[in-house]
């Protein structure tokens, strides 16, 4: 393989995201709900789901269960990331805002915005909206 001046920019940014940015990843020890609704709920919001691990999903056109799934889903959807599992992000696509609500059995967590990324570290459990 070649290195290139922008597969090693690409490279390097992966890898100061994935281990400088925050804690190390640690996988979800127990199932999370995660619910996606659109922030205006007259109108269904088309959005992009990442998950990092198994998952099984939920809304109006499919249901099923994955591993390191990449799809396109619409609202409202649900998600149920499974053990073992270590982070799922959520990106609109269209200019629609996204409501993503997690629970699991000690937690509630809840973000709003174009982009909203869900990831179980050392530290616990975060959701945030970028």
């Amino acid at each position: 393989m070649v290195l290139t001046l922008p597969r090693v920019v690409r490279a390097l940014a992966a890898l100061a995201l994935a281990g400088c940015v925050g804690p190390a990843a640690r996988p979800f020890g127990e199932p999370v709900t995660v619910r996606i609704t659109s922030v205006d709920s007259t109108r269904a919001v088309q959005f992009r789901l990442d998950v990092h691990g198994g998952a099984e999903f939920e809304s109006p056109q499919m249901r099923g269960v994955a591993t390191d799934a990449r799809l396109i889903a619409s609202t409202p959807a649900q998600v149920t990331l499974l053990p073992g599992t270590t982070g799922a992000s959520f990106r609109s696509l269209g200019g629609g805002r996204l409501d993503v609500r997690a629970v699991t059995g000690r937690a509630r967590l809840w973000a709003d915005g174009r982009r909203v990324r869900l990831a179980s570290t050392q530290a616990g459990i975060s959701i945030s909206d970028y």
